[in-house]
């Protein structure tokens, strides 16, 4: 692992996208990532996470939602593996879609995964999210 990503994990500096629409997921994700030792950008749409991920020093991982403003996740996915970047970046799709067809398509596009969204409401809470998000 150090040498895909210099190390920067044992660090605590490496940079994770986090591109979602909903301020909930983007709370509870960003508090996760922070809390794993990750350094979270948390950004709305994706022309936002394009900017950060075409930058030099943008992150090696991108969680992207699949449906957001201005251009879906399969899309900023696709300009990631054509990109012609200097680094790989590691894709996860963030979905609430579960055929088998949608989550072929989006591997297709370049993933090289993905979390249900559902199953994350299950695993962290969304009662916690909000309890420890305050006012």
């Amino acid at each position: 692992m150090r040498g895909f990503f210099n190390g920067a994990l044992i660090r605590g500096t490496m940079k994770v996208l986090l591109a979602d629409d909903d301020r909930v997921f983007q709370l509870m994700l960003d508090r996760t990532l922070a809390k794993w030792g990750y350094q979270p950008i948390v950004v709305g749409d994706s022309e936002e996470a394009w900017r950060h991920l075409a930058a030099p020093d943008g992150p090696s991982i991108a969680i992207l939602d699949w449906v957001m403003p201005l251009a879906d996740g399969l899309e900023v996915c696709r300009r990631v593996r054509s990109g012609n970047l200097a680094r790989y970046v590691y894709v996860i799709l963030l979905t609430s879609k579960s055929s088998s067809d949608e989550l072929k398509s989006g591997l297709e596009a370049g993933a090289d995964d993905y979390l249900p969204k559902p199953q994350l409401v299950g695993v962290y809470g969304i009662s916690h999210c909000y309890s420890s998000a305050g006012p």
